[in-house]
């Protein structure tokens, strides 16, 4: 099995994801599920970033924002 680099911040951060998952239950929006990751990570002092817009351009032209979910 590899060794974990950050064993305490991947524990954390599962124990949120499991949490958030088993509180709100299936079916509801993905930026629900998001938003709620990003409040439990604050709660265990983890800060993150919940999504990264990029600009789009076409022929120097910005045609639009793309959004990477996290």
């Amino acid at each position: 099995m590899p060794e974990l680099i950050h064993k305490g911040l991947g524990y954390s951060v599962r124990g949120v994801l499991l949490h958030v998952c088993n509180t709100l239950g299936p079916m509801l929006l993905e930026r629900f599920y998001r938003d709620a990751v990003a409040v439990g990570l604050e709660a265990h002092d983890t800060r993150c970033e919940t999504e990264n817009a990029f600009e789009v351009y076409y022929r120097d032209v910005r045609v639009g924002l793309y959004f990477v979910d996290v």
